[in-house]
C-alpha cells in the first residue's frame, strides 16, 4: 500500500473523525475501537467548548438535545481555526436551520446574543477618551465631531425578547419566569466595562444614534437620525451616558 501524502492523510483522518469514514484505518496501525475512543474524545471536547459559550442555549434545550445538536454541528460545520475561542461562531446559524429546534423560534437569536457576549469578553482592551482635549472643542464645531466607539461595543436586534430569555435562564438561576414572546422586539447594546460584559436596552432613537456614530457619521447627522427615529430624544443626554459608560473611545473634528 502506498504511503499517503500529508494532505491526503489529514483529510482522511478528519473524515474518519467527523464523517465516520474508515479509509484512514487502512493507513494507521490502530484498532477501530481505539480510533473510536479518539473520535469520541474530539467530539466531547467540541461539545464542551460550545457549552462553555452557550450555557443558556444548553439550559433551554436540555443537555441531551444540546449534545446531539453540537455533534451534528461539528460534523456539518468543521472549524476553520485551531483556536477554540473561535469555535462556535456558526452555531447560531446552524440552530436557525436545525429541524429539531424549529419550535424554539427564538433559540438562534439567543445563541447570537451569547456569541456576541463571548466575542466582546475577549475583545481588545478599551481606549481612553481624552476628555480634557474634548472639552477644548469650540461649541461651533460640535456638529462636526466624529466619535469612535470602542471595539467592545456592538448593537444587536431581535424580534424576540432575547434579553429576558437570556437573563431568566442564566446558570444557577432557579427562579421560574414566564416569558411572553410578544414582549419583543429587543434593541440591545452589548459592551464591556472593565472585565464585565454588560447588556443595555436601547430605544429606537438611542439605537439610531449609536448606529450612526458607529458608522462614522458626524455628531450632527447622528442627532438628526436619532430625532427622526424618536422625536423629542435628548441626544446630549445619550452621548453623556455613552461617555460615562466608556463606550466612546476617541474623537476627531471632521
Amino acid at each position: 500500500m502506498r504511503t499517503p501524502s500529508l494532505p491526503e492523510f489529514q483529510d482522511a483522518f478528519a473524515r474518519g473523525i467527523f464523517l465516520d469514514e474508515a479509509r484512514v484505518l487502512d493507513w494507521i496501525e490502530s484498532p477501530t475501537a481505539r480510533f473510536d475512543i479518539y473520535r469520541s474524545s474530539v467530539l466531547s471536547n467540541l461539545r464542551n467548548a460550545l457549552r462553555a459559550v452557550y450555557p443558556v442555549v444548553a439550559r433551554l434545550t436540555g443537555e441531551l438535545f444540546f449534545d446531539q445538536a453540537a455533534d451534528r454541528h461539528a460534523r456539518d460545520t468543521p472549524s476553520l481555526s485551531g483556536d477554540l475561542h473561535h469555535y462556535g461562531d456558526l452555531f447560531p446559524n446552524f440552530l436557525a436551520t436545525y429541524a429539531p429546534a424549529k419550535e424554539l423560534v427564538y433559540l438562534a437569536d439567543v445563541a447570537r446574543l451569547e456569541w456576541l457576549w463571548h466575542k466582546i469578553f475577549h475583545a481588545a482592551n478599551s481606549l481612553s477618551l481624552d476628555l480634557l482635549t474634548l472639552a477644548q472643542i469650540p461649541p461651533a464645531d460640535y456638529d462636526r465631531l466624529r466619535f469612535r466607539l470602542q471595539s467592545s461595543c456592538r448593537l444587536f436586534h431581535s424580534p424576540y425578547p432575547v434579553l429576558n430569555i437570556w437573563e431568566a435562564n442564566q446558570p444557577g438561576n432557579y427562579v421560574v419566569k414566564e416569558i411572553n414572546l410578544d414582549e419583543g422586539p429587543d434593541n440591545l447594546m452589548v459592551y464591556r466595562a472593565g472585565f464585565e460584559v454588560r447588556i443595555a436596552r436601547l430605544s429606537a432613537g438611542e439605537r439610531a444614534f449609536v448606529e450612526s456614530l458607529g458608522a462614522g457619521d458626524v455628531l450632527g447627522v447622528a442627532i438628526a437620525f436619532a430625532i427622526d427615529s424618536e422625536p423629542g430624544i435628548d441626544a446630549g443626554a445619550v452621548l453623556k451616558r455613552l461617555t460615562l459608560a466608556g463606550i466612546i473611545g476617541g474623537f476627531l473634528v471632521a
